[in-house]
């Protein structure tokens, strides 16, 4: 059933964090649509995948509880970011890029905005198969990285959009990240981009074997993190038209992006 990379596999595993983190009482992060998408996941696959949930779950109730706080805590913060946008921006839209199994737009509290998600088609079909009518919005199955994307979800303009990609970047090439943010930069305006990644000493050397090593151990999975950054600054240089606005570190980089905005100075 789940016939996904690894890479892809990460969706499930930021999925059950949620649904740990959802019946957690001291946690202020509610997110109910996760348990009942994870029960969903868990009924259709197979013997084996779900014993590696059931392992996975195990673990983040235990030793690994921190995790779940700090994908919580991320999940809150890039929530926080789209009602503040959705307040700010009349008719806007919101895009998840690299979506996953996220429920963000059951967290969406009401307001005027067009919603997307957006990931691999494997992810989009079984998300849907699962959902079913619930998934009122638009998706679109793409790589992030085929920005054949963008025309289609411009058909009515290239203004006031929030692109989400919470989780995503930093297991994407260097190269191809930095390509799609500049063209993210040449097509969109008074738009802005958020993302989280990881500091660049974690895609070399040392810190990367232990950061792979920690994934096969705790998840069983076998990744690296491929890309970092090591000052948001250099983010400007990507491309025209991109401003950091703000940016900091909880165990890495989170960074939002104004893309060609008129600036006061």
């Amino acid at each position: 059933m789940m016939d996904f990379s690894e890479v892809s596999k990460t969706s499930i595993v930021t999925l059950i964090c949620r649904a740990v983190g959802a019946k957690i009482k001291t946690y202020s992060f509610k997110d109910q649509k996760s348990l009942e998408l994870y029960d969903l996941v868990y009924d259709c696959s197979t013997k084996l995948e779900m014993r590696w949930m059931i392992r996975v779950k195990k673990k983040f109730r235990g030793l690994s509880r921190k995790s779940v706080k700090f994908i919580c805590n991320r999940a809150d913060t890039f929530d926080n970011i789209a009602h503040e946008f959705v307040e700010s921006h009349s008719s806007c839209t919101i895009i998840n890029l690299g979506c996953g199994f996220d429920t963000r737009y059951w967290r969406m509290q009401g307001g005027n905005y067009r919603f997307i998600d957006l990931d691999l088609p494997e992810v989009i079909v079984l998300k849907k198969r699962l959902l079913g009518k619930q998934i009122n919005y638009e998706y679109f199955g793409i790589s992030v990285l085929d920005t054949a994307w963008i025309d289609q979800v411009t058909t009515n303009g290239n203004e006031n959009f929030l692109l989400l990609a919470e989780g995503l970047f930093m297991y994407l090439p260097k190269e191809e990240v930095v390509q799609l943010i500049q063209v993210i930069a040449e097509r969109f305006s008074n738009s802005q981009l958020v993302f989280d990644t990881v500091h660049e000493k974690y895609t070399r050397g040392i810190w990367k074997w232990l950061t792979n090593w920690n994934w096969r151990k705790v998840l069983h999975l076998d990744f690296n993190y491929t890309y970092g950054i090591k000052d948001p600054s250099e983010i400007e240089n990507y491309g025209n038209g991109l401003k950091i606005t703000h940016s900091k570190k909880p165990n890495g980089h989170l960074i939002s992006v104004e893309l060609n905005t008129s600036f006061e100075n």
